[in-house]
């Protein structure tokens, strides 16, 4: 009987053609790899963007998300670069920060850190889900060490409010238990190359800046805001060369009114994408008019 018992449980042994098809072992080949990468890109400080934390807490128990910009990075799902969030609430108490994408169709939704390419204006929709109740405060702790952002705010989307992130170091809502409650985090930023600078005439604002090392016919899209307003594209398309004539300061009366200008140059590459943006250039107008001949 304990033979006959041992025939039947006997597992069957797979063909060998069966571990040979691609379709078959090549997903699990790609999720190993992807998980042996995951602890090194969680470490690694974006050198050709940055990151910014984004943390939720209240008292001892914290959830946060990442949010951050490098060359290499997509505005969609990029296995090198956006780690999965695993959300639990079987837990007694948890607070989760993380970026829902249901639109990447991914087995996993929700996003821990979400890395996109660069740009001058960047949105990231987060959410916070708890079962605590009571306030729960979200904080930004790394702001102060991070370059190249230039304005940053977070509009909670359902209380209404929109707080400055270099006026603040955190604010505090009050948080409905086991309802996920949706925040947008803006940023402004700036992932800077090369040197910028400017002369005001009679007849026009002239940028100038240093060409991108190794872009032989490089082009570019330059950009102009004025005092509380935003920035608007000067060019029809991108432009060779290094240097622009903004010919808004053609004669005092047109600068009427206006203290301060602001300039963005960005670099395109050949298929009209923008790729890098320069430092920007703060235009003092009035002390600039004054030393006018």
């Amino acid at each position: 009987m304990q033979k006959n018992f041992l025939r039947v449980t006997k597992r069957k042994r797979l063909p060998r053609q069966q571990f040979a098809d691609p379709a078959w072992f090549l997903p699990g080949l790609l999720l190993g790899i992807a998980l042996l990468l995951a602890p090194a890109r969680q470490a690694d400080a974006a050198s050709d963007g940055w990151k910014l934390t984004l943390r939720v807490s209240s008292g001892a128990i914290y959830g946060y998300c990442v949010a951050g910009v490098r060359d290499e990075a997509t505005d969609g799902y990029d296995v090198l670069w956006d780690s999965r969030a695993m959300l639990s609430t079987l837990g007694s108490k948890y607070i989760y920060s993380y970026f829902p994408h249901p639109e990447w169709n991914r087995q996993i939704v929700n996003f821990s850190q979400d890395m996109q390419a660069p740009g001058p204006s960047k949105e990231w929709l987060f959410e916070v889900l708890s079962n605590l109740s009571g306030q729960l405060v979200v904080e930004w702790p790394d702001l102060a060490k991070t370059t190249g952002i230039t304005a940053a705010r977070i509009v909670d989307l359902a209380g209404g409010g929109t707080y400055d992130l270099h006026s603040a170091t955190s604010f505090a809502f009050l948080n409905t238990p086991s309802q996920p409650r949706q925040f947008l985090l803006q940023i402004d930023s700036l992932t800077a190359k090369g040197n910028c600078s400017y002369t005001l005439k009679k007849n026009g604002v002239f940028l100038s800046w240093t060409p991108e090392p190794g872009a032989a016919g490089a082009r570019y899209n330059i950009y102009r805001k004025l005092d509380g307003g935003d920035y608007e594209l000067l060019n029809r398309r991108p432009r060779k060369g290094s240097t622009f004539r903004d010919r808004i300061g053609q004669g005092k009366k047109k600068l009427a009114g206006i203290s301060t200008l602001y300039y963005k140059i960005v670099l395109c590459a050949q298929n009209g994408q923008e790729t890098k943006f320069y430092d920007e250039i703060t235009v003092n107008v009035g002390e600039l008019l004054e030393n006018e001949p």
